[in-house]
């Protein structure tokens, strides 16, 4: 038969696998969260720059027009 001192050792065994396991996960999951967060800041800054091309594309556009329309009409095309 298996004394106290057996069953403590399993036991312990038992818990250090369960926080070695539980340990990983949580570390999984941070680096996961901040491979996330990087991904989203990342996005933002692409999305910040794409708004900035935006207007300043509006803001060039009425000098554009002018421009095509002046070599439009004097056939520089």
């Amino acid at each position: 038969m298996m004394d106290d001192v057996s069953w403590g050792v399993i036991g312990g065994c038992v818990l250090a696998v369960s926080v070695a396991a539980g340990t990983l996960i949580y570390l999984s999951r941070k680096a996961q969260t901040a491979a996330t967060e990087a991904q989203q800041v990342d996005t933002q800054t692409k999305v910040t720059t794409t708004e900035q091309a935006m207007a300043q594309a509006q803001a060039d556009a009425p000098a554009t027009d002018a421009d095509l329309t002046a070599r439009l009409d004097g056939g520089t095309f």
